[in-house]
């Protein structure tokens, strides 16, 4: 069982899981060799195809086992599940162009908070 880390963004430890939404063949196999399972996130097409599969449009890591995903994702949380993360849904699918599309890019650093919190969604606002 892996153990979640518990700052989110700027882990303290060796990382064991991470999302990744597209990548070159040689990233993964250089992470499998680390020992780092890659969880892929199946490309949202309800927002724009650059975009589609960046892990920051569709989850959140709140920190320990707690992530925030996107709730137009139920492969990812089955996913994360199987790691043993406690998966929260987002209130709003992220859909559309930006800016609406951003309601997860945030990034937990310490005690400071970076994103636009004039489109965050609701449930990362009371996370």
């Amino acid at each position: 069982m892996m153990k979640p880390v518990s700052k989110p963004n700027l882990p303290e430890g060796m990382v064991t899981v991470l999302i990744c939404g597209t990548a070159d063949e040689k990233i993964l196999s250089y992470f499998n060799k680390k020992g780092i399972s890659v969880i892929k996130n199946t490309p949202n097409t309800d927002i724009d195809s650059a975009v589609s599969t960046h892990a920051d449009m569709a989850a959140v890591h709140l920190g320990g086992k707690d992530i925030l995903i996107c709730k137009n994702q139920p492969q990812l949380a089955v996913k994360l599940k199987k790691f043993g993360m406690t998966v929260l849904e987002s209130e709003c699918p992220v859909s559309g162009e930006y800016p609406k599309d951003i309601g997860l890019n945030f990034a937990f650093i310490d005690a400071r908070i970076f994103g636009n919190f004039n489109y965050a969604d609701e449930a990362l606002l009371k996370a």
